[in-house]
């Protein structure tokens, strides 16, 4: 059964979530001004393309990650990659070149638990794309979904079943 709705009512409806996107779109403009766009989405990782570490004074990670629209290759910001595998680069390359098989035993592990993470992510994301950058940056990474998100996804599934 099809539910019609006054005029009135459509325009509450639209005028509240005009209000939440006009919001959202005032901040891209501002940042687009400012020479990139700032967005937090919802991904799932879906592979890791490239990471690098040793001798290197950065982590470089590529992953190619999914928002449930599009795959996207993007980079992951040095400092996310840091305080996800908890050492420097420069502490990785001293672990592998250790003669003491305990300490490059133990950066092999950690390194594994970090691929585990990646492979098992899906999350929200924080992530900026530049002008002067070929692929966007990933700035922060959460595991999970916050109870927020379940509550207006399950908001928009009661909208659509009643009309």
């Amino acid at each position: 059964m099809v539910k019609f709705f006054t005029s009135q009512k459509l325009l509450g409806i639209f005028s509240s979530n005009w209000s939440i996107h006009k919001l959202s779109i005032s901040r891209a403009l501002d940042s687009i001004r400012h020479g990139f766009l700032r967005s937090t989405h919802s991904y799932g990782i879906v592979l890791v393309k490239g990471f690098q570490c040793k001798r290197r004074t950065t982590f470089e990670l590529r992953a190619y990650v999914d928002d449930g629209s599009l795959i996207s290759e993007i980079l992951i910001r040095h400092n996310v990659v840091q305080q996800g595998i908890g050492y420097s680069p420069k502490d990785v390359t001293a672990a592998f070149s250790s003669s003491d098989m305990k300490v490059v035993s133990d950066m092999k592990d950690t390194l594994k638990q970090f691929q585990i993470f990646l492979v098992n992510f899906e999350g929200t994301m924080v992530v900026e794309i530049y002008e002067t950058s070929p692929l966007p940056i990933g700035l922060e990474m959460v595991q999970g979904y916050p109870p927020s998100d379940a509550w207006l996804l399950l908001r928009r599934l009661n909208f659509v079943t009643s009309i």
